[in-house]
């Protein structure tokens, strides 16, 4: 593009262009407006070979005038800092968690309440009835700052994560002089350096000549490393695999690439199956809590009239009972004990190695049907290890690496080890660690392993040529000047001087097509191809990568013998699979989430075969279930989808979009999808699950922000304890439904019946005996109830239906049997004429035992639960010596008398009644059914 052509933002003194024009330029499909290196150093006003300021003219400017082009960089086109997510503050997510609906109406509820103590206060003279509202705003104070606390823990644990990633040096090159700075600091027109190993902060042309390869997996899912040359655009997020060189940055924080994808991904906050089902709950209590409350007013009033004993004081007492008996009826208690387990089980999660970034996670995994998953990382150690090779007549599978080419005679490997050394880009950097080509790095790995000194093999050899890996060529090759071995063959007649000789590495089926010879015992003969192509063939159904091997002698150091399509007579010396390995026990692991009910299906981007024995492994499909490709996947219409999905177990050769739209097809057919990914490809599809699973404390910015739950470890073991604490947290959830609701229940039928029957003055409960309970309930048997580990029989049932009614059948009769028979129990008493402080005591201890009931869900006992929670034992304890302080030592506050040692015993005894009720009936058939 000429000088004169292009549309200059004038005022701009070094940087000549603006930023819409710029970007523009830059976009892969208008790639073609910057031809060359020289325009986009005139554009940018940056010199591409030592990184001087350039002026309009192309004059060099001095040192002194960098700070003013850093500053026009940032004007122009920013800083690189992603803004897609703020920092949560504690106080934010204290006042998003207020805005929970059932937050505020408890708080209307609390706010009634003490209007109604005012106005009992004034006109009765009736001391601590703000009792009930105290107990309620203390209930949305601790449900706020447990939540709020939590939350905010786990957000600094996650930012820690993503600031370790950014705390990095970049090299660039500014007049002339290696320097450094901090990936935020990175600005358009900075000339970087990078190397194998190294991951791009921003986007960048590359400038300099020799191509390298990158690992842009992250960003597009292809696990195929891409080539690039000069001119070609290197992605933010993408690492280098082999080669070295410069790039000018053309794009950073929101602009670039990374910043793109994550822009374009928008939370849709969903209700979780328990938020449904409260809400529904809600409605059904304050129906049922207005019809009886309005029946027993009318009742009480309509005795009273008939008895002709009605005053405008009874009449307002009576109305200020019933308004008083809807508000105990609210149910405040079970979103403090929501928020415990939720709280319990993320805390408990992390220690799993499970970070979760959304609480409600843990519930939803209570109801997930199906587990989509990739294979790199999760099923498989995302590490490739050599599984078998072919040499000359034999094919070797390898048990123990470090037996590498042992069977192989001398030659042979001579020839093997020579070509797998230098010609490969891999290097050991200061911290021991390989850094190149996943396959270069495994390589040198097992040849270290074998006892070759790689250090010396590549300080003695004279390398004269070299061509890198190029994808369009699927070959390497290299031109060395080497002395033989000694050859009691023949084959190098003269070993005292050094031979020429080119070596080449890449495709089996390219190698392979040019090969004439072989070894054989040390003899060169006429290669055998159908036997190698027979274990390409069947290596090509398992293995992931596979690379074959071949040599020529040549006469003069001519780069022409780098291209392989010139030479049809190399020598053959072997070829190699290597495989990443299914994780130890993986298939076990995968039996164990099937068994729970889970349905697995593997998305991945291995060909079919390969798919398909993975699953064969795993266990995961059988003769009534599919294997696709994407191609067919993206064929079929959505309704096809539908009738199919749930016989589709692998998606081979999927994309990113494949996933997303097979997690889409899947909550139509109103299944609960979580997903696993690691790449900023996998954004959407995390996003749009009902649980995303992040893979490993290293998977990108991307697909951390739109999961859950980020797995810190990349372990399936941390997904099996994913699915068992979110059915304990649920399970846990439902234990406290059943205390509360019996309680409640049992509650408002003593009120009610002692309303409408009882001519006493006095309540039958004091307000503090109330606040007492109304404590117990809500706080001391929420953390008994919420702390419960999950154990093997969580992983024995099927997800639950996320239509379910939240009270099960079994439910309703425990609470149905245990609050008539509470109920009971105190209104026989009441109506004995027994003193309050027993019946207070006996209501009580009857609560505590239907805790302990209430920590079965089925007709295993609850008692053997009890002694494996200390949370439980604990809180039950502290319970147990505060309310004998209480009773004994504070009776003038609870307006009790102290109670004798047979009282106790009376107490107890009428408590502990419970027990055979609760194991009579969970032994039933009526109850078990």
């Amino acid at each position: 593009m000429e000088t004169n052509k292009m549309d200059f933002d004038k005022p701009t003194k070094f940087i000549n262009t603006s930023h819409h024009i710029f970007v523009e330029a830059v976009d892969t499909r208008n790639s073609n407006k910057i031809k060359n290196t020289e325009n986009l150093s005139k554009w940018l006003g940056r010199d591409l070979q030592n990184g001087f300021i350039l002026d309009e003219k192309g004059t060099l400017i001095g040192e002194e005038f960098q700070e003013q082009y850093s500053e026009e960089s940032r004007q122009k086109f920013g800083e690189n800092i992603l803004i897609f997510r703020v920092p949560k503050t504690f106080l934010w997510i204290a006042k998003q968690n207020m805005k929970d609906t059932s937050l505020i109406l408890l708080f209307c509820g609390a706010l009634c309440s003490l209007l109604l103590s005012f106005i009992t206060y004034m006109y009765f003279n009736e001391e601590f009835t703000y009792i009930e509202s105290v107990s309620i705003f203390f209930a949305i104070t601790a449900i706020v700052m447990v939540s709020s606390i939590t939350e905010y823990s786990q957000e600094q644990i996650f930012d820690k994560l993503e600031r370790a990633k950014t705390d990095v040096d970049v090299k660039f090159i500014e007049f002339g002089k290696m320097r450094t700075k901090r990936v935020s600091e990175v600005l358009v027109g900075d000339l970087i350096c990078f190397e194998p190993g190294d991951v791009l902060s921003a986007d960048a042309i590359m400038v300099t000549n020799d191509p390298v390869q990158a690992d842009e997996s992250l960003l597009t899912g292809e696990s195929v490393d891409i080539q690039k040359k000069q001119m070609s655009i290197l992605y933010s997020g993408s690492s280098i695999q082999s080669g070295s060189g410069k790039a000018i940055v053309i794009a950073v924080g929101d602009h670039s690439s990374r910043g793109k994808i994550l822009a374009s991904l928008k939370k849709v906050a969903k209700k979780t199956p328990l938020q449904k089902k409260t809400e529904k709950l809600s409605e059904k209590l304050i129906k049922t809590s207005i019809f009886v409350t309005v029946l027993i007013f009318l009742i009480s009033i309509s005795r009273y009239a008939i008895a002709g004993k009605l005053t405008v004081k009874q009449f307002m007492k009576k109305f200020l009972e019933s308004i008083a008996l809807v508000v105990t009826i609210i149910p405040e208690g079970l979103l403090m004990a929501t928020t415990m387990a939720l709280s319990f089980g993320s805390k408990r999660l992390l220690k799993e190695n499970n970070l979760v970034r959304d609480l409600s996670a843990c519930e939803k995994m209570n109801n997930v049907s199906y587990l989509c998953t990739d294979k790199t990382g999760t099923l498989t150690h995302n590490k490739l290890v050599l599984r078998g090779y072919f040499t000359t007549k034999r094919k070797m599978f390898i048990k123990e690496q470090q037996k590498f080419l042992d069977h192989e005679n001398d030659l042979l490997k001579w020839h093997l080890v020579q070509n797998m050394i230098l010609n490969s880009s891999a290097f050991k950097n200061q911290n021991g660690e390989y850094i190149g080509s996943r396959i270069e790095s495994t390589i040198l790995k097992l040849l270290e392993k074998s006892g070759s000194d790689i250090v010396t093999i590549r300080k003695d050899a004279q390398i004269l040529h070299r061509k890198p890996f190029i994808s369009e060529d699927m070959y390497m090759s290299v031109i060395v000047q080497e002395r033989p071995p000694t050859d009691p063959s023949g084959f190098y007649k003269d070993t005292d001087s050094k031979r020429t000789i080119v070596f080449f590495k890449g495709a089996p089926e390219k190698i392979l097509k040019h090969c004439k010879y072989q070894f054989e015992d040390n003899d060169i003969v006429h290669l055998h191809k159908n036997k190698i192509k027979k274990f390409i063939h069947t290596e090509g159904k398992i293995s992931q990568v596979r690379l074959a091997f071949a040599f020529r002698i040549i006469d003069e150091p001519d780069d022409k013998f780098l291209n392989i399509n010139i030479l049809d007579d190399l020598v053959f010396t072997g070829c190699f699979s290597f495989e990443d390995p299914l994780r130890e026990d993986v298939e076990e692991k995968i039996q164990i989430v099937m068994n729970a009910g889970l349905k697995v299906v593997i998305l991945t981007g291995d060909g079919p075969e390969t798919a398909k024995y993975i699953a064969d492994v795993c266990g995961i499909i059988d003769e009534n279930e599919q294997i696709i490709t994407g191609d067919v996947f993206r064929s079929l219409s959505t309704d096809e989808l539908v009738q199919q999905i749930d016989k589709i177990r692998v998606i081979a050769r999927a994309t990113p979009s494949d996933k997303k739209k097979f997690v889409n097809i899947l909550q139509k057919a109103n299944r609960i999808v979580a997903v696993t990914g690691d790449g900023a490809n996998d954004g959407p599809a995390l996003r749009l699950a009902d649980v995303g699973f992040a893979i490993g404390s290293h998977a990108s910015d991307i697909a951390k922000e739109c999961s859950s739950i980020v797995i810190l470890e990349k372990d399936f073991d941390s997904l099996i304890c994913a699915i068992s604490w979110g059915r304990c947290v649920n399970d846990s959830i439902k234990k406290f439904f059943q205390l509360q609701f019996t309680a409640t229940c049992a509650t408002v039928l003593i009120l009610s019946i002692v309303s409408v029957f009882s001519t006493a003055e006095d309540s039958i409960f004091s307000p503090v005996a109330l606040l007492w309970i109304n404590i117990y309930i809500d706080t001391l048997s929420a953390i008994a109830l919420t702390s419960d580990r999950p154990d093997r029989s969580h992983l024995e049932r099927n997800p639950e239906d996320p239509d379910a009614p939240i009270i099960s059948d079994y439910m309703k009769r425990f609470i149905l049997y245990n609050s008539i028979w509470i109920a009971s129990i105190i209104l026989l008493l009441f109506f004995c004429n027994f003193s309050k402080t027993i019946i207070f005591n006996i209501f009580f201890l009857s609560l505590m035992s239907t805790q302990i009931c209430s920590r079965s869900l089925s007709d295993v006992s609850p008692i053997e639960k009890i002694f494996k929670n200390p949370y439980s034992l604990i809180t039950n304890t502290l319970t147990i010596v505060l309310h004998v302080f209480f009773i004994q030592k504070a009776s003038s506050i609870f307006k009790t008398e102290p109670l004798s040692i047979w009282q106790w015993f009376l107490s107890a005894g009428f408590a502990t009644s419970l027990f055979p009720l609760n194991f009579l009936l969970r032994k039933t058939a009526f109850l078990r059914q």
